[in-house]
């Protein structure tokens, strides 16, 4: 296994409200959660370079290759999911890092 370093922009990403949202209507929030994941966020991680490199229920860890890109995904995300363009409102949090990427052969 050979290792080599690099930056990492990372983005962490977390639906606000989601609990209280499933609550009340548990199928149509994962629907909705499951549209705007395959129409706006996965193209826009795409679009900028991204990808997503965890998913947790109603959040996401998502990897860019450089601050700028990440900057933009994350603004492109936030836009189109505040109110009232959604219902569904996602809080994000960023992070920059060098680190170990393991490249297995």
């Amino acid at each position: 296994m050979s290792e080599t370093r690099k930056i990492a922009a990372i983005m962490a990403a977390d639906v606000v409200g989601f609990s209280r949202m499933a609550s009340a209507d548990e199928d149509g929030t994962l629907a909705r959660l499951r549209t705007l994941r395959s129409e706006l966020i996965d193209p826009t991680v795409a679009s900028q370079n991204g990808r997503v490199f965890k998913r947790t229920g109603d959040g996401a860890l998502v990897e860019f290759r450089s601050r700028l890109c990440q900057s933009n995904g994350r603004s492109s995300a936030r836009g189109a999911t505040r109110p009232p363009s959604s219902d569904i409102y996602a809080a994000t949090a960023r992070h920059s890092a060098n680190a170990a990427e393991r490249l297995c052969l």
